[in-house]
């Protein structure tokens, strides 16, 4: 029986664990930059059961299929039953670099380090390998795509795809995925797609995307009270409860240039709404509040 961990080795384990996590953290590259020779080659310089692997490495999600049968018939040119059934089952053995740093990590710890985790994959991921479908013999890489996030680490992009491989794309909204066309054509998104949208979390990022000033200005929102800090303009979306959907409009003085910003319907003043913003009483806001 294995002696347990006293716990001054228990905090040992965890510290070094921190601290490998730390550093393929700092590792991970975002900017879709690759070395496919040298990921293939840490691949082949790999074993299983002692012998060597048949490895492959592939751009992009597409390419796995055919990397995963090529590699089977380098290993069984007839690709038998047994082989056919360990294939598909493939989809079972896709390891994402998260997964591999947490194997790693929690496997090095042990007395009797597993064949897998004693041939380290971390040159390879700082190399820009991403994916690994581990099926003992036969080891297929997928690189890391180019990724854009948010100041949270969310995916998320405005101008593109968030997630772009040689060929795949995906676009995401603040770690919501979204159709391409929201970005790609978002100059032909109209209020009334945003308005009929059932899904509430997309209809939200439809309005974000489209903009509040050409949301108003498409549902004909009507200026229903205005002062020197603005003008407020309401319109019915049905997205509220029944409540007008209300909007305040300033214009910087110095630049000219309109910012609309949806607010709530409980504000009556454009100076109550941007009070608001600034979780400021409507007396305590003031034109230089913002500067």
């Amino acid at each position: 029986m294995a002696q347990q961990m006293t716990e001054e080795e228990k905090e040992k384990a965890a510290a070094k664990a921190a601290e490998e996590a730390k550093l393929w953290a700092a590792a991970l590259r975002m900017d879709g930059v690759y070395d496919k020779e040298f990921i293939l080659s840490e691949l082949r310089a790999r074993t299983f059961e002692g012998g060597p692997v048949v490895a492959r490495v592939v751009e992009d999600p597409e390419e796995l299929k055919d990397a995963i049968l090529s590699g089977a018939r380098e290993i069984d040119p007839q690709l038998g039953p047994a082989t056919m059934d360990v294939l598909k089952q493939a989809s079972l053995c896709v390891w994402d670099y998260y997964y591999i740093a947490f194997f790693e990590s929690a496997c090095g710890q042990l007395d009797d380090e597993p064949e897998w985790t004693r041939q380290s994959l971390f040159p390879a991921f700082k190399a820009g390998l991403g994916h690994v479908v581990n099926m003992g013999s036969l080891v297929v890489g997928l690189v890391l795509p180019r990724m854009c996030l948010d100041v949270q680490g969310r995916l998320h992009c405005e101008t593109g795809p968030a997630i772009a491989y040689k060929k795949s794309k995906s676009y995401w909204w603040h770690g919501v995925q979204i159709d391409d066309a929201w970005i790609e054509k978002k100059d032909k998104l109209t209020a009334k797609q945003a308005i009929n949208e059932k899904n509430a979390e997309k209809k939200r990022i439809l309005y974000e995307i489209i903009g509040a000033e050409k949301i108003a200005k498409e549902v004909g929102a009507k200026c229903v009270q205005k002062d020197d800090f603005g003008q407020l303009y309401t319109a019915q979306l049905n997205d509220d409860r029944g409540r007008l959907a209300t909007w305040v409009k300033v214009v910087c003085p110095s630049t000219a240039r309109e910012y609309w910003n949806r607010v709530s319907p409980e504000c009556k003043t454009a100076r109550e709404a941007l009070a608001a913003r600034w979780r400021m009483k409507p007396e305590e806001y003031d034109l230089l509040a913002e500067s």
